[in-house]
C-alpha cells in the first residue's frame, strides 16, 4: 500500500487553491472534494505516488497525462458519484456536485452542456474518465474558470 500523509495528497491536489478570482471559487470547492477522493482512492488502489502527481499539473498548458492517471480519476468520480457503478457519465449527479461547490445555475448549465453534447463517451473505464477529464478542462478554460497557475513544491 502506498504510504503519503494525507496533508501531502491533500496539497498536491489543491491545483484548484491557487490565486483565485471571484467566479473560480466553484473550482476551489471542487478541488478540496476531489482532494478527499483522490486519497481514499490512491489508499484503495495503492496508486503510485507519480501518478497522484499528475493531478496538481491538470491546468498547466502543457498537461500530459498518462493513462493510469484516468483510472485513478475514475475511481474519485464514482467515489463523488460524478460516474454511476457502472462507469457512465451521470449528469444530474455532475449537476448536484457542481452546485455543491457553489456553482451558479449559468454556470452549471453551461458545463453540463457541454458535458452532455460535446464530450463524448469513450469505452467505459480509465479511458472515459480520462477524455471526460479533459473535456471539462478544457470547457473550463474557454470559460476562463480555471484557476492561475502555480508551482507546488514537496
Amino acid at each position: 500500500m502506498v504510504k503519503m500523509g494525507f496533508t501531502k495528497i491533500l496539497l498536491s491536489v489543491l491545483f484548484l487553491c491557487r490565486e483565485v478570482k471571484p467566479n473560480n471559487q466553484v473550482m476551489k470547492q471542487m478541488s478540496i472534494q476531489i482532494g478527499v477522493a483522490v486519497h481514499h482512492c490512491m489508499i484503495k488502489n495503492g496508486t503510485p505516488r507519480d501518478i497522484v502527481d499528475q493531478i496538481r499539473h491538470f491546468w498547466d498548458d502543457d498537461f500530459n497525462p498518462t493513462p493510469q492517471l484516468g483510472c485513478l480519476l475514475e475511481c474519485v468520480f464514482i467515489r463523488l458519484e460524478i460516474f454511476d457503478s457502472d462507469g457512465n457519465l451521470s449528469i444530474p449527479n455532475g449537476v448536484a456536485f457542481l452546485k455543491a461547490c457553489g456553482a451558479d445555475d449559468n454556470t452549471v448549465k453551461k458545463l453540463a452542456e457541454a458535458m452532455a453534447t460535446h464530450c463524448p463517451a469513450a469505452a467505459k473505464g480509465c479511458a472515459s474518465a480520462l477524455a471526460y477529464a479533459q473535456c471539462f478542462r478544457g470547457h473550463v478554460m474557454m470559460l476562463q474558470m480555471q484557476p492561475e497557475s502555480f508551482a507546488l513544491h514537496g
